[in-house]
């Protein structure tokens, strides 16, 4: 048998401690293995790099996009900035829009036809 629930005292505990203590500390203070208390924690949305940091992971954009990794790898070719920290590749938020915005045409494809004609 796994764990106890996590109760709505212990979710607002942890949402509480994550922006003040580092993850071992969190996980001492509720009483709940690192794993577990990461595990929530990234089920909840809070905590890590996404909170605490202005980058997010290729892996992340890929997923908000909804577009594959080897997109972004190529956009990077054309001049997106990253950051290896490892294992990750990150970027900065503003270098994800300032790479959009540059790249605007080239990042539409709408294959259906629109009041302003094709868009390709």
């Amino acid at each position: 048998m796994g764990a106890p629930a996590w109760t709505a005292k212990e979710i607002s505990a942890l949402e509480e401690m994550t922006a003040k203590y580092p993850l071992p500390t969190v996980a001492r203070k509720l009483n709940r293995s690192v794993s577990a208390v990461f595990l929530k924690q990234q089920r909840l949305g809070i905590g890590g790099l996404r909170q605490n940091s202005d980058m997010i992971t290729r892996n992340m954009l890929s997923k908000i996009l909804g577009i594959e990794n080897r997109t972004i790898k190529s956009w990077e070719e054309k001049g997106l900035k990253s950051i290896k920290k490892k294992p990750y590749i990150m970027y900065r938020h503003q270098d994800i829009i300032n790479y959009m915005k540059e790249h605007l045409l080239s990042l539409i494809h709408i294959s259906e036809p629109t009041r302003l004609g094709m868009i390709s």
